[in-house]
């Protein structure tokens, strides 16, 4: 699926890719994760309850909507096992460039340009606003809003600290697009 290819370039999914745009793409599935968090979280710690089904789910016959809830109960293991698969393949595109070890320049290791930096930064801008919109929203629901079952609490808790740690990882990119831009821009 991905390969390296003798240039400064990454094959994924057949496209080839620099390393600026392996940078965005990281940037982007790593966000993703990150916001599916309590998704893997419910899907983890709901084994016993996929084992009962799962065992239903052999003794009855085959129905259509047995197998909905099997697709989408699986879907967020599909997609976490993807965007790992991902995040490890454009990772190891810092190794491609090696010629500018400026550190002003790097995110995880991988170099910024000018693209990548005003792209990055435009995301986290934009994540940062939302996010925090539906923290306060959660919040407001969590404790203004009418009792609710011990479950939503737990899932509500891990859902505000998926976003607190997506908010600092935002800020952190940022704060990084900031520096690399004003390095960009000394060096012109």
């Amino acid at each position: 699926m991905i390969k390296m290819t003798e240039n400064t370039q990454i094959k994924l999914f057949g496209f080839r890719i620099s390393n600026a745009s392996a940078v965005i793409v990281f940037f982007l599935v790593l966000i993703l994760l990150v916001d599916h968090f309590y998704e893997f979280y419910y899907f983890f710690f709901s084994i016993s309850f996929l084992v009962e089904e799962f065992q239903q789910w052999i003794v009855q016959p085959f129905s259509l909507r047995q197998f909905m809830w099997w697709v989408t109960f699986l879907s967020p293991l599909a997609l976490m096992l993807l965007g790992f698969y991902i995040l490890i393949k454009c990772f190891r595109a810092r190794k491609l460039d090696r010629k500018a070890e400026d550190i002003d320049k790097r995110w995880f290791g991988l170099k910024l340009n000018r693209i990548s930096v005003i792209v990055l930064g435009i995301i986290s801008i934009i994540r940062i606003v939302s996010i925090l919109t539906s923290l306060l929203s959660q919040l407001d629901r969590l404790l203004y809003g009418p009792p609710v079952p011990p479950t939503f609490y737990s899932l509500t808790v891990v859902r505000i600290v998926g976003r607190l740690i997506l908010v600092l990882v935002c800020t952190y990119t940022l704060l990084v697009c900031i520096r690399a831009n004003s390095s960009l821009k000394s060096n012109i």
